[in-house]
């Protein structure tokens, strides 16, 4: 075990090694990979100043998943093509849903800001084959053909999260580790954190994708500063603890597409137009999200 480690160790700085010498090279061997093996986006926390907010009013929404229709009611609903409104997304715009190219161009019409989400990962993923001639494009993802290259390069520089330090706000798609610096987050679980273990002995939190029996929901174990708005677990629906805020109520399986906007906690609903897409597990009875927190 040791002798394995101390590879490791070796390997690690050797690679370390070689990106300094060549820190443009994009030799794989030298590609940092995402956990559906795409390349590291060059930012992968963005900082959004309030130079760059301008004072705009911030409107926050939950997993899209393709629900084209859903998400222009709400913008319609929210007034949300008002300059005075600044547009942030939870990830997972794209899969499952019906029109996941409509959302992706609406999106950047809109200049909205945006973290990847895990299914954001999986059609680049397909994508990514498709390109290297390993596997073509199934009929799930085909609507990437409909993307232009701005479009796909724009999801592929997508962050893991966004942090409005002026706002006290940090965006991420599914959760951080509590007491884990956000450079030293591991980037799976920015996409399928549900719940964290806490170990008496380190002191430290453990994060899991699934939920556990002996753990507890990340996001009720996360004491701040920032406040996290976050999706992914719509097995959960609407959360609400004291610094984070779930916002991923299954529009894809006929629940509804939710949004906040966090200045005062307003929160708006959308009910899904149909139910696109059945979910891998058995969700709760859908609940609704009360008008103000």
């Amino acid at each position: 075990h040791m002798m394995s480690a101390l590879i490791g160790v070796c390997v690690h700085y050797f690679k370390y090694c070689l990106k300094t010498v060549f820190p443009h090279s994009r030799h794989p061997l030298l590609v940092d990979r995402t956990p559906y093996g795409l390349p590291v986006p060059v930012i992968k926390h963005k900082v959004v100043t309030e130079d760059e907010l301008r004072g705009r009013r911030m409107l926050i929404v939950g997993d899209v998943h393709g629900c084209y229709d859903e998400l222009v009611e709400l913008i319609d609903t929210c007034n949300a093509r008002d300059p005075n409104i600044c547009l942030v997304f939870v990830g997972d715009l794209v899969n499952k849903g019906p029109k996941s190219d409509q959302v992706v161009k609406l999106v950047r019409e809109l200049q909205g800001y945006c973290v990847r989400g895990n299914h954001d990962e999986v059609a680049l993923s397909a994508w990514q084959q498709d390109q290297d001639r390993e596997k073509s494009l199934s009929s799930q993802f085909k609507w990437f053909n409909k993307l232009s290259h701005d479009d796909i390069d724009w999801l592929l520089d997508l962050s893991f999260t966004i942090h409005f330090p002026s706002r006290g706000i940090l965006v991420t798609h599914a959760g951080l580790v509590p007491g884990v610096d956000i450079d030293l987050q591991i980037l799976d679980n920015l996409l399928h954190l549900r719940d964290v273990t806490f170990d008496a002995k380190s002191l430290t939190f453990s994060g899991h994708k699934n939920v556990r029996s002996d753990g507890q929901p990340w996001a009720q174990a996360w004491q701040g500063p920032d406040h996290v708005y976050f999706g992914h677990d719509a097995r959960r629906f609407f959360q609400s603890y004291p610094y984070a805020t779930g916002l991923d109520t299954g529009c894809v399986y006929g629940g509804s597409l939710t949004a906040v906007f966090p200045d005062d906690n307003k929160i708006v609903q959308v009910k899904a137009h149909n139910t696109y897409r059945k979910p891998d597990t058995p969700n709760p009875i859908l609940q609704t999200a009360p008008a103000k927190l």
